[in-house]
């Protein structure tokens, strides 16, 4: 099982390393300090199923800012996220990754997105390559954290309150 877990940790590694300069090419210039706006705890209302989704997001630091995403419903995690937004050639690139319980990596595997558009107190990136989101993007307006997404069945749009 160790093992596992190291060949898994260096995999994703060597992916991190070498597809940020590919994903980055032609993003619009941008530095991680001009996301510092999605710092904080935001979280959904429960849903009627039961379902609550919340982001963490730390604050920019060193060229990085990341977010543990979780989704429970009831006592149940059904799904855990890492999301890493990185400086690459003077724009940023976005890592997703999901684990499902017991810490299983999702099929999907990780998703790499280039920088598309920036402004005040927005940030949408597109996908490189093949992956269950075609965009994904945030926006603020107050105590409200907004996440947008676009994937093949439309568009959807997620409203978090900051806590």
């Amino acid at each position: 099982m160790r093992h596992t877990i190291h060949a898994l940790v260096f995999s994703f590694s060597i992916f991190c390393l070498v597809a940020p300069g590919f994903a980055a090419e032609g993003g619009p210039a941008a530095k991680v300090s001009d996301l510092a706006w999605m710092t904080g705890h935001w979280e959904s209302a429960p849903s009627d199923d039961g379902t609550f989704f919340e982001e963490n997001w730390t604050q920019s630091k060193a060229g990085t800012i990341a977010s543990l995403v979780r989704n429970t419903k009831g006592n149940t995690t059904t799904i855990l996220e890492l999301v890493v937004i990185e400086e690459v050639k003077g724009s940023l690139v976005l890592h997703l990754q999901q684990w499902e319980p017991g810490y299983k990596p999702r099929p999907e595997g990780v998703l790499v997105m280039k920088l598309l558009e920036i402004g005040k107190n927005k940030v949408i990136f597109e996908a490189v390559g093949e992956g269950i989101l075609k965009k994904l993007g945030y926006r603020r307006e107050g105590k409200k954290f907004i996440i947008l997404g676009t994937t093949a069945e439309g568009q959807f749009e997620a409203p978090l309150t900051g806590k």
